[in-house]
């Protein structure tokens, strides 16, 4: 059957000989398929990339790329969350072990692929978070390497937003705009848009710290906010960035 809307299921081919055939039929959801496609190359291509990145210590492109990579993955992670939010129930057929026949041979195996219904939501969640871990990790031992340009650090810095470590990406972006005086390392605009997101993001922190409602569990960033939550000028910051 078709739909028009992502994860609906279609049947594709027949499982089974002559004399079976139409009473097993393969279902496949093809937004899933996708999924599990992108996911299986993903974390292929973030294990040579880390491997690589490991026995050649020195060499910063290779971090910047398993963080790259690492980050992807985090991305594919947050699709499987809304498709699964989407569509709580699986489909018909969908299995977390699929089976693939070797028509040569003659032989069938079973292998694990990447199923977002088995996992469940928080499951998933937690992976995700643990990616972007991955990805700052990447990025922070590329940048230890120091690279040329501002390209790793504002990565960085977008890692460590992502896992709401505010005053860390603050801490960046900071020294970066101090070191660029005469180099030009913060003449780019996507530098000074990231400031500036990052500025709106602190001084909502600000704003719900200050009403008692902050739930953020980072204990540095909670000290900082005791201290700086009244004062800080995120909006003078943010329009001197903009502007």
């Amino acid at each position: 059957k078709n739909s028009d809307t992502d994860g609906d299921e279609i049947i594709v081919g027949i499982i089974g000989d002559d004399s079976e055939k139409g009473k097993k039929k393969k279902v496949v959801n093809p937004y899933l398929d996708l999924l599990q496609q992108r996911m299986e190359l993903a974390r292929k291509a973030y294990g040579s990339y880390h491997v690589a990145a490991l026995l050649c210590k020195r060499d910063y492109s290779l971090w910047e790329r398993s963080g790259d990579v690492a980050s992807k993955i985090a991305n594919i992670y947050f699709d499987a969350i809304k498709y699964v939010e989407k569509h709580p129930v699986p489909s018909s057929g969908e299995s977390q072990d699929e089976e693939f026949v070797d028509v040569t041979n003659n032989v069938t195996s079973k292998s694990k692929k990447f199923n977002p219904h088995s996992a469940g939501v928080d499951e998933l969640k937690s992976e995700r978070i643990s990616w972007i871990e991955h990805t700052r990790n990447a990025y922070e031992s590329a940048d230890l390497l120091r690279p040329n340009g501002a390209e790793i650090p504002c990565k960085l810095v977008q890692a460590h937003m992502m896992l709401e470590n505010y005053l860390e990406a603050y801490t960046i972006l900071t020294k970066l705009e101090a070191d660029s005086k005469g180099n030009g390392l913060m003449e780019s605009y996507s530098c000074y848009l990231l400031y500036a997101d990052l500025m709106v993001r602190i001084g909502y922190e600000c704003q719900i710290w200050n009403d008692g409602t902050s739930h953020n569990r980072a204990y540095m960033f909670k000290r900082w906010l005791r201290k700086h939550s009244r004062t800080f000028d995120w909006k003078e910051r943010r329009l001197q960035a903009l502007s």
